[in-house]
């Protein structure tokens, strides 16, 4: 990989540094995850996903990523999470754990080459 293909990266990795410093809670307004929580809170039996030819409401996935999202956290993951899943509940319900864990999220598409997938995971410093 060339040092000019790098630069997008190493820009998105300061740009992150910089936001997880400033420390922003799940809980906070402006945060993806504060806008699912506020939505199971007013609609907890609504569809919230249809995956599959089923549906989840905001509840079930709710359980489902904080299940997610605690494993996350006790694992003592690195700043990143890779996420190895394709329009599934894996997936959606990933997403949701990590940003609720505190966690930037990199997906990881199993349809993608072996060698691809391998090169995100490394260049991302995924660990878990």
């Amino acid at each position: 990989m060339t040092q000019q293909s790098m630069e997008p990266l190493a820009q998105f990795h300061e740009i992150f540094w910089y936001q997880r410093d400033q420390t922003m809670s799940t809980s906070e307004p402006g945060h993806l995850f504060h806008y699912f929580a506020s939505a199971k809170e007013r609609f907890p039996d609504r569809p919230a996903l249809c995956c599959d030819k089923t549906l989840y409401s905001y509840n079930e996935l709710f359980q489902i990523s904080n299940r997610l999202g605690q494993a996350i956290k006790q694992s003592q993951a690195s700043n990143f999470v890779g996420i190895l899943a394709h329009r599934s509940l894996t997936a959606y319900a990933g997403v949701l754990a990590s940003l609720q864990s505190g966690h930037a999220y990199v997906p990881i598409n199993p349809k993608f080459p072996l060698v691809r997938n391998q090169n995100i995971i490394e260049q991302a410093g995924i660990d878990t």
